[in-house]
Order: structure tokens, then sequence, then C-alpha cells
């Protein structure tokens, strides 16, 4: 698979989650100085962080940026 790279101004959250629904690898979305992360295996999230919030408690505040770039590389692992 190839990296995927993009703003949420050229891809709305949940259609970045669509476009992922089957996918493994990692997400990582940034705005300014937050970051999180989101591990998929086969579509499904097997773990995510954002701030100081973990699994599903990340998910909705990382979806919910106004504005955000994000980078999907297919297949890595969270180290």
């Amino acid at each position: 698979g190839h990296v995927v790279r993009g703003s949420f101004d050229e891809l709305a959250p949940l259609e970045l989650a669509k476009a992922l629904s089957k996918k493994s690898g990692r997400l990582v979305i940034r705005n300014g100085p937050q970051e999180g992360y989101v591990q998929f295996e086969r579509g499904l999230i097997i773990y995510a962080t954002f701030h100081d919030k973990k699994g599903d408690a990340a998910i909705e505040p990382m979806l919910s940026l106004p504005q955000a770039d994000f980078v999907f590389e297919p297949e890595a692992m969270l180290t």
C-alpha cells in the first residue's frame, strides 16, 4: 500500500474513516501541537491515543477537530 497524506479540508474525517475501513496501518493526525495516533488492523481500531486520552475517548476529539493534517502509513505499527 501507499502512504496517504492529506488534510480534513480535502477529506472529511468521516470519509477518511470510511476509506480506512478495511485497512491495516497507522494513522497520525496533527493539528498544530496536537497529535493523535490510531492503529488499524483490517479496518478495526486496535489502539488510539490523543492528548491524555486513549481508546474510544481519543477518537471523538480527533474526528471533531475542525482542521488537521493526516498521514496513513499502511502496515506500519505503533512503537
